[in-house]
């Protein structure tokens, strides 16, 4: 699983509302079939800089979890 595939995470976004999610042009935006096959999706500008690199930090940690029990 790759930890780019929904790039929410960079620093061209600024971090908006939760009411920002329930607007048509995101909700439009969602993919409901990329959704499902990765089971996570992230939005442009809901989790900061921070937060990124501690869900990557955390991805990666479950990477080599996984890959270490095959």
């Amino acid at each position: 699983m790759s930890t780019d595939t929904h790039s929410g995470c960079n620093d061209e976004t600024s971090a908006g509302t939760i009411l920002d999610l329930l607007r048509f042009e995101v909700l439009d935006a969602f993919d409901r079939e990329t959704f499902d096959g990765d089971a996570y999706w992230v939005w442009e500008g809901v989790v900061t800089d921070a937060g990124c690199k501690q869900w990557r930090a955390n991805l990666k940690k479950l990477q080599h979890m996984n890959s270490s029990s095959a």
